[in-house]
Order: C-alpha cells, then sequence, then structure tokens
C-alpha cells in the first residue's frame, strides 16, 4: 500500500499490508501539493514503480526496489505552457501501436484538458490543440480510467463522457463518439469494469451512482 497521506502534508509512505509496517516514507519536496498517485501496472519485477502528480504540473516517477527496500524518484520538467496547469488524476494507456509503440501516462488537468508522457522518449506528448475533453466543459478532470481501448473521464462539473482510442490518440478523434452524462456534482471517483462500459461513479456531494454506457443510463 503506498499513500501520500493528507494533503499539503505530502509524506509519501509504502506499507507492508500483512504487517501494517511502515516499509519506506519519504518527504515530497518543493511544497507542492499533491493529487494522486497510481502504480504502473507494466513495471513487473522485484521493483514496484509508480507516479505522482500536484499542482503546477508537478510529475514524479518513482521506483521502489523491494529486495534492496530503496526508493528513488524522478521530477519530470514540465514545458512552460504547462506550469501553471495543476494535474489531479493519473492513469495508464495499453500499449499503442505504432508510431508510438509504447504505452503512455495520461494526466488529467485542472484546466479541463488531457496530458499525455512518454516515459520511453522521456518528454511530454504534442496532442495538438490539447483542448476540452467534454464538449462546453473546461471543467477539471479529477478522475481517469483507461481499459479496452475506451477512456472514461470525470469532471469538476459531475460530467461523465466515454470514446474511443483510435490508433494512438488519447484524445477525442471524432466528437459525436464522445458520450456524456451528467451526474450534477463534481466526479471524485470512478470504479469501471474490464470493458469500460459499466461502473459505479463516486461525486462530492457524496453520491455513488451507476453508469452503463452500453445502455445509456445512469441510475
Amino acid at each position: 500500500l503506498i499513500s501520500l497521506g493528507v494533503q499539503f502534508e505530502n509524506m509519501l509512505s509504502i506499507f507492508e499490508i500483512s504487517s501494517g509496517v511502515v516499509v519506506k516514507n519519504s518527504v515530497i519536496l518543493g511544497n507542492i501539493p499533491q493529487n494522486q498517485i497510481k502504480v504502473d501496472p507494466f513495471v513487473e519485477s522485484s521493483h514496484i514503480q509508480f507516479v505522482t502528480v500536484g499542482n503546477n504540473a508537478c510529475l514524479t516517477i518513482w521506483r521502489y526496489d523491494t529486495e534492496a527496500h530503496t526508493l528513488s524518484d524522478f521530477s519530470v520538467s514540465s514545458p512552460e505552457n504547462l506550469s501553471s496547469t495543476n494535474f489531479l488524476s493519473i492513469e495508464f494507456t495499453h500499449y499503442l501501436p505504432a508510431p508510438v509503440s509504447t504505452y503512455y501516462i495520461v494526466i488529467g488537468a485542472s484546466d479541463g484538458s488531457l496530458v499525455a508522457y512518454d516515459q520511453q522518449k522521456n518528454q511530454y506528448v504534442e496532442l495538438g490543440t490539447r483542448g476540452q475533453i467534454i464538449d462546453r466543459s473546461y471543467a477539471a478532470i479529477g478522475c481517469i480510467s483507461i481499459k479496452s481501448n475506451c477512456v472514461v473521464v470525470g469532471n469538476a462539473d459531475g460530467i461523465i463522457a466515454a470514446y474511443p482510442i483510435m490508433g494512438s490518440s488519447v484524445q477525442p478523434v471524432d466528437t459525436d463518439n464522445v458520450y456524456t452524462h451528467d451526474i450534477g456534482s463534481a466526479i471524485v471517483a470512478i470504479c469501471m469494469d474490464e470493458m469500460n462500459n459499466e461502473g459505479l461513479i463516486g461525486t462530492e456531494a457524496g453520491g455513488i451512482h451507476y453508469v452503463n454506457f452500453f445502455e445509456n443510463m445512469v441510475i
């Protein structure tokens, strides 16, 4: 279990679940609020790799050696056009086809856009205009789910949207293929099935909703 603790505390802790003991911790320097953490599912070895994102385009890639019990980190430098953007949520794509031929870290931003980072090239990916994902809404994207060639995002306006990944583009290629539902309160959590078709949505108002994109239904 990896925890960021209370926001603004910026204390990263790694727990051994069976004993409940903290096996490693680290203070995240810079006094920048951290917003989300996610384990990289594609790194399978004696290392656990995970990513944290925070305000002011803060992106850090961490690696914990489970045998040597050492923790290392790499802070990614952000381009100037992202420096004032807050990074709020993280997800990983599957392996994308050529010419990408790798997977991206996808980040939900405070301006309602998605940002992608290529670890193989150690650089941010040019996503064209990087405009809003959800039509007529520039609200912050606080949740992302990427499964089975489908992207689901939830934003602070209470809108949840789904669209297919076409080729290697993590942004909608055709706005007519973006399906949305208005939940009515800022979306703070998403838990979708393996097809990214149905799942549960948690809101800031304390509600839990069931969504099914195939049947075009929200309860």
